[in-house]
């Protein structure tokens, strides 16, 4: 059975359909989400309950979280304790931002494939600064998917041509 975590906001319909019609062989993978977004709604909750998905909240309201250095770094070690004992097929970031990448990649090991998928404003409100940080992690992506054709030319007109092979 392949393990699959799913990085992003669990509210997401984007997260929830991808579940529901791409993962929705139970007996092939067993799924986790890392919901960085705000803390599930019940709606998500039943869902993912129902599906037999486990879910992880990084949200807290520990003083640490008021100071954004200090919150990185809290939050990072909170998931990792979250995850500690679990080795992933795929991780999948859904909304890339520099963050979830950078917890993507601490979480992989040797044989773990990283899907980034770009679903809009993740890519194109991102200043041209934050993108370029993004692109040291490139290397270690398995796929780059988008989710039109217009992200796809302004993806092939930001990504170093070396990683249009990404993109699907």
């Amino acid at each position: 059975m392949k393990k699959i975590l799913i990085i992003g906001n669990g509210n997401s319909i984007w997260i929830k359909n991808y579940i529901k019609y791409v993962l929705n062989d139970k007996s092939m993978f067993e799924v986790f989400v890392l919901n960085m977004g705000s803390h599930l709604k019940e709606d998500a909750e039943i869902f993912y309950k129902q599906s037999g998905v486990v879910t992880w909240e990084t949200l807290s309201s520990s003083i640490f979280c008021k100071i954004p250095k200090l919150r990185s770094i809290y939050r990072k070690r909170q998931i990792k304790n979250m995850v500690k004992g679990h080795r992933f097929d795929y991780i999948h970031i859904h909304f890339v931002e520099l963050f979830s990448v950078q917890v993507a990649m601490k979480l992989k090991d040797k044989d773990c494939k990283i899907v980034a998928s770009f679903w809009g404003s993740d890519l194109f409100r991102v200043s041209k600064q934050n993108f370029k940080k993004l692109a040291k992690y490139w290397n270690d992506v398995y796929k780059i998917t988008y989710s039109s054709n217009e992200m796809l030319k302004y993806l092939q007109e930001r990504l170093d041509e070396k990683y249009h092979y990404l993109l699907h």
